[in-house]
């Protein structure tokens, strides 16, 4: 499929297909839609133009990855349940927000850049764990 195809209704594009593979999905633009399997759906409004740097879509996996590994641990650990919409949605307020970061600070942003303003940012916030050394 065509991106003008895709960007025609990108909400019932991401919700249609979280509800067809029972996932969380993501996509990633100027503003970033998250469905999850039940319907529920996010939108983190980023308009960062630094994020449309190559490498940010990757940097937005990882760092949604490793907020699930650290979630999924602590939920072991303490009981409370584990939200993969909520981790998304999280992961894609942390980039943003190191897009943000790094424009403010040198302009130009590339997956390097970001990965180490969103280390700074998840050090001084309130994710549990966070290496603050």
């Amino acid at each position: 499929m065509e991106k003008p195809a895709l960007m025609a209704d990108p909400f019932a594009l991401v919700r249609r297909a979280a509800a067809e593979a029972n996932a969380v999905f993501v996509l990633k633009g100027e503003v970033t839609l998250i469905a999850g399997p039940d319907g529920r759906t996010v939108v983190v409004d980023g308009l960062v133009p630094a994020l449309a740097a190559g490498g940010s879509g990757d940097v937005l996996a990882g760092l949604i990855a490793a907020l699930a590994a650290r979630t999924v641990r602590l939920e072991a650990e303490t009981g409370r349940p584990f939200d993969p919409l909520a981790v998304a949605a999280v992961g894609a307020a942390l980039l943003t927000e190191a897009g943000r970061a790094v424009a403010a600070s040198i302009g130009f942003s590339d997956a390097e850049d970001l990965c180490a303003a969103a280390g700074r940012i998840a050090a001084g916030a309130w994710l549990p764990g966070a290496d603050r050394g």
